[in-house]
Parts: structure tokens; sequence; C-alpha cells
């Protein structure tokens, strides 16, 4: 998989949460700051959306077979 750098939303959104919750793991802040960027650059809560407004690479993944 290649690497995608992140984009300057996710190093001002780190700054703040390492800040806020300096005790966290680093993995679950990524997680955190992904779903952030998602929901505001998306401008909306469905997942589909925030989906393709992350920097990541990602599957679509149905529940229903």
């Amino acid at each position: 998989m290649r690497h995608i750098p992140p984009p300057p939303l996710y190093g001002s959104l780190y700054e703040r949460l390492v800040e806020l919750l300096p005790n966290e793991v680093d993995s679950r802040l990524t997680n955190l700051i992904y779903v952030m960027m998602g929901i505001f650059l998306s401008k909306s809560v469905q997942t589909g959306r925030m989906a393709s407004k992350v920097p990541v690479a990602s599957k679509r993944v149905s529940c229903f077979h």
C-alpha cells in the first residue's frame, strides 16, 4: 500500500487533540482525527460520504450478502 501524506487539517487536529487527550493511544487519536476530517470535509455524518473525503485506502463492505 502506498503512503499518502496527511493533509494540513490532520496536523492541526492532531496537535489540538494531543493537548486535550495527552494520555490517549496514538492509533485511537488517528482514527478519531480521520472521522472528524470526514465529517468536516463531507459536511455529512453518513459513513459513505465521510469515507470519500478521507485520504486513506478503504474498501466498501456491505453487511448484506
